[in-house]
């Protein structure tokens, strides 16, 4: 397996913060399309795009009142971590190419640290818009 450039990272990275899927294995001229397009679309809707990832043609149902939010809405900082596509494990967990999210309490700082030192797994910080 080849070693992913810092190009490659970042251009992974901004994929999953836009919700664009895509198998570990897609060509960086193939991502950076998909980039394009999912970043041309929510410029153009004028909103950020999902978390829970592309848009489909599908009815969404109103929110419920009384549902209890999801952990990715928390307010605070949480880390995404990404695999290669066919899994791997580290600190127990198994990563694939769906990212991961995880509250910043969730993880001890030595998992954290041996999560973002291994160099098959994508690890994102970042902070959660309210």
């Amino acid at each position: 397996m080849t070693e992913r450039t810092a190009e490659r990272i970042a251009l992974e990275a901004r994929a999953v913060e836009l919700g664009v899927t895509f198998q570990a294995n897609i060509g960086d001229t193939k991502l950076q399309k998909r980039v394009d397009a999912a970043e041309a679309k929510a410029s153009g809707a004028g909103t950020a795009p999902s978390e829970q990832g592309p848009a489909s043609n599908a009815a969404v149902p109103p929110k419920d009142a009384t549902q209890k939010p999801q952990r990715k809405a928390d307010a605070g900082p949480f880390i995404k971590v990404l695999g290669p596509a066919n899994g791997f494990w580290r600190c127990g967990m198994r990563f694939d190419a769906k990212p991961t999210a995880f509250g910043v309490g969730d993880l001890t700082d030595d998992q954290i640290a041996a999560l973002e030192a291994e160099p098959e797994l994508t690890v994102i910080r970042q902070k959660n818009a309210k």
